[in-house]
């Protein structure tokens, strides 16, 4: 976790990526909370693997991003069709990823 949603604590994520690397570990970052807030880059951070939420910046929930450094070897959790390079057993819910690549107002959410 980069940043703590409750106390505001920032983690020292460049640090700990590089203990991580130095003892044969991936690490991954949870950017949920740090992403549009603080700078972000996962170059300079080191890590192998991070994620972000889009309900966090206005997209509708259940959007997400997964950043794999190149050369990460995954393994799927489920089994299934070849989707996202034989990561996903099923297709995506296609109006989902196209509602959030359009920039949202807050007003498009307030009633």
């Amino acid at each position: 976790m980069a940043a703590n949603n409750e106390s505001g604590a920032l983690q020292p994520i460049t640090e700990l990526a590089r203990n991580s690397r130095a003892h044969g570990a991936l690490c991954h970052c949870d950017a949920a909370q740090a992403a549009g807030r603080i700078p972000l880059d996962v170059r300079d951070l080191g890590v192998d693997l991070m994620t972000i939420v889009g309900h966090k910046m206005y997209a509708p929930k259940g959007i997400a991003a997964l950043y794999v450094r190149d050369g990460t070897a995954l393994e799927p959790l489920v089994h299934g069709g070849g989707q996202e390079d034989g990561l996903r057993p099923a297709p995506r819910t296609p109006p989902s990823p196209s509602r959030s690549a359009r920039p949202h107002n807050r007003s498009d959410f307030v009633s």
